[in-house]
């Protein structure tokens, strides 16, 4: 990534200081510089980070560690060079909470390798520690909130997890005419 530092554009430079402080006010030294091929050339090279930008190097991270029980905020925002605040503003844009976002993740991921036939032999609390629960009773209770059956019911196929009314809008019940 290459950093912009317009106090070293050779077009600045060949002014004395005092020209340049007689121009800035008016801005006429911004009309310069975006007219100069420099400027163009270097937009070329340039990353600006925009917040989907951002969010989507959040969210990949936070995939890429999910199976962390002590992934939190602050190595989030540590990470990205941003502050904890930010982050959670970034989440709160998408009318998301950082700690639901990553519950979410956790909990799709626990469903889908309770439901795979070659990850029997691993315990569900097992599985639960594999993808970043460090308390079984309440990935218990968060489970069953979300899917609306145990991780036994869902493991042996007695019930198949439903998405609720706040995961995709629909409801259980069924339409009336």
């Amino acid at each position: 990534m290459r950093v912009l530092d317009c106090a070293r554009h050779p077009w600045i430079l060949r002014y004395r200081q005092h020209d340049l402080n007689r121009l800035w006010p008016s801005g006429d030294i911004l009309l310069e510089l975006l007219r100069s091929q420099w400027w163009m050339g270097c937009m070329e090279d340039c990353f600006f980070v925009t917040r989907s930008s951002r969010m989507d190097a959040i969210k990949a991270y936070i995939l890429a560690k999910i199976d962390d029980p002590n992934l939190c905020l602050a190595d989030i925002a540590a990470h990205q060079g941003i502050s904890s605040s930010y982050v959670r503003k970034l989440f709160a844009a998408e009318g998301a909470k950082f700690s639901a976002y990553v519950l979410e993740i956790r909990l799709e991921k626990v469903s889908r390798m309770l439901a795979d036939p070659d990850l029997r032999l691993h315990s569900i609390s097992a599985v639960a520690l594999m993808c970043g629960f460090n308390d079984v009773s309440y990935f218990n209770r968060a489970f069953r909130k979300r899917y609306g059956c145990t991780p036994s019911d869902l493991r042996s196929g007695r019930q198949a997890p439903h998405s609720g009314p706040e995961r995709d809008g629909t409801t259980d019940t069924p339409e009336q005419p």
